[in-house]
């Protein structure tokens, strides 16, 4: 999430969500450099784990008429990188061009805010990219929406209608990655409506959402309906999880308000969701519900449950045929004590589980903060998650006449803790503290090849594979009609720490100044080590200093 002051302040006017994909998501301005490691043939290294901003201006206000604005611009340098051939020479290479970030958000309320109309527009401009860049990214990213929300019934019923669209220029190598990456998929051999072109130059699309509920009284609903273009993109200035889909949704809600003994009050609301691409495969389908509860002594408690029925993942094999995805159970249950005091908790665990088979996840975790004296806030969290899940994507394997997709059994564990502090020196001046290390470990076995990717059965879903390891390369080999195979060991082991220090002074009313030390180390192997093995190693990483001031 965005930490940056800059940034946060008046954010709220830049809101303009659909179901989570946004046009404008500010931490692109700065962002690390989308470059790969490896580069015609040479090995990438050096890049920037930042873009230097050059330069950033934002206006944000609202008038007496109800006029809300919005205006954010940012520059971000050319960074480099080396490059070092096979020969071992070194040369430097373009990995981040010059680059503007433009966005606006504009919103008009009438009739005391019963009714609110706006729009939002966006420009991502790469400014002289080299041959390298222009083949990765865009040269220019152009995204636009607008909306409506309108009240009746004094604010107890809503309608709300939002729209978006987008338009990618640049070359055709960086068009192409776009068609085949990972929120498109053009190249799925059962997408008969999709289709590559490799010579355009362009990627267009579109997207919108429809809602009408009820959030005021007891009884409260909220039915919905979306949809997102296969080629929707708004990743250069904002976020969108996956394009090609059109949905509905609906909940209903119980919310009693009226404090009594114990309780402060309660909410049960059932839940459904529905999806389809638009080549009609039925892509998910989920029925839950959730029950909230607050005490007089401010403890909170949650308890959810979810199903997902069987349905079919078009993502799941990277650009291969749709795979069936069997149905899975989840259940979560979450505690929290008074915020309000000086020392408060909170726990939560989450178990999910495959119908009829082995696979299942648990994920816990805990935190807890303190307050010692009034200028000191000091906050820990906690969480363990591990995944035992059987249909684990592997690598994709092209022969002579066929091309093959892989699965496997994964043994997953991840840990991770997060400590922040503050201490306030006066109201003008504060120190802020964060550290985070991060573990996650995975183990690989019964590897099968995808056979018919949409069955049922999983027994006719995939096929058991004989594999031999070869220690010396780290690989996998199996024989498949009369062809050797060989895929590398998708065992790992990551660790990763991250942290950073703050020191804010107001030195006037309305003018702050920020000194920072951001810090990170990151360690990777292809090798599978309990995490109780490597805790120690993180801090022997060699770690990357940032010094900023603002």
């Amino acid at each position: 999430p965005e930490k940056r002051p800059f940034f946060l302040e008046g954010n709220e006017i830049f809101d303009f969500e659909l179901d989570g994909d946004i046009p404008y998501y500010s931490r692109r301005i700065g962002s690390p450099p989308a470059f790969p490691g490896t580069w015609d043939a040479k090995e990438i290294s050096e890049i920037p784990n930042q873009t230097t901003i050059l330069g950033a201006a934002k206006l944000t206000g609202k008038s007496k008429k109800g006029l809300s604005i919005g205006i954010v611009e940012g520059l971000t340098a050319e960074e480099t990188g080396v490059a070092r051939d096979e020969d071992g020479n070194d040369e430097e290479i373009q990995v981040a061009p010059l680059s503007s970030y433009f966005s606006s958000r504009l919103k008009k309320e009438y009739k005391e805010g019963t009714t609110i109309v706006g729009g939002t527009f966006s420009l991502v401009n790469r400014i002289s990219p080299e041959a390298a860049l222009s083949e990765l990214n865009p040269n220019a990213a152009v995204s636009g929406g607008l909306d409506l929300l309108h009240y009746w019934n004094n604010k107890n019923y809503y309608v709300e209608v939002k729209s978006i669209a987008s338009q990618l220029q640049g070359s055709s190598e960086s068009i192409l990655r776009k068609q085949l990456g990972p929120i498109h998929r053009y190249q799925r051999p059962d997408a008969d409506y999709l289709e590559i072109d490799s010579l355009r130059e362009q990627l267009a699309g579109h997207g919108g959402l429809v809602a009408i509920g009820k959030k005021g009284g007891n009884i409260n609903f909220n039915l919905r309906g979306q949809y997102r273009s296969p080629g929707l993109n708004l990743n250069d200035m904002g976020y969108i999880r996956q394009a090609d889909f059109f949905g509905e949704s609906a909940d209903i809600s119980y919310e009693m308000n009226d404090p009594g003994t114990w309780i402060r009050n309660y909410t049960l609301t059932l839940f459904q969701e529905a999806r389809w691409s638009f080549g009609g495969e039925h892509i998910g389908n989920e029925l839950g519900s959730r029950f909230a509860l607050m005490t007089n002594k401010l403890w909170r408690f949650n308890l959810s449950y979810a199903y997902e029925f069987s349905h079919l993942s078009t993502r799941e094999l990277r650009g291969g045929p749709a795979l069936r995805m069997d149905g899975e159970h989840m259940l979560g249950a979450y505690i929290s004590s008074d915020r309000s005091k000086n020392l408060s908790g909170n726990v939560g665990f989450h178990f999910m589980n495959y119908s009829g088979l082995s696979s299942h996840g648990e994920v816990i975790h805990a935190g807890l903060t303190w307050l010692p004296i009034r200028k000191i806030r000091l906050s820990v969290v906690g969480s363990f998650e591990t995944r035992d899940y059987h249909q684990q994507y592997v690598h994709t394997l092209t022969g002579s006449s066929e091309t093959l997709y892989i699965t496997g059994g994964i043994d997953q564990h991840s840990t991770s803790i997060t400590f922040r502090g503050e201490l306030f020196l006066t109201p003008e001046l504060s120190l802020q503290y964060y550290g985070s290390p991060f573990y996650s470990v995975g183990k690989y076995d019964n590897f099968n090849r995808v056979d018919q990717s949409q069955a049922q059965e999983m027994d006719s879903r995939v096929k058991a594979l004989d594999v031999s390891y070869n220690e010396t390369d780290n690989s996998y080999s199996f024989e498949h009609n009369s062809e050797t195979w060989n895929f590398s060991n998708p065992d790992f082991s990551f660790m990763q720490f991250r942290s950073n220090l703050v020191f804010r002074w107001e030195y006037k009313l309305g003018s702050t100044f920020y000194l920072v030390w951001a810090h990170d180390r990151s360690g990777f192997e292809k090798i599978y080590h309990p995490v109780s093995d490597i805790t120690g190693d993180l801090f022997g990483i060699k770690g990357n200093h940032v010094f900023m001031f603002k």
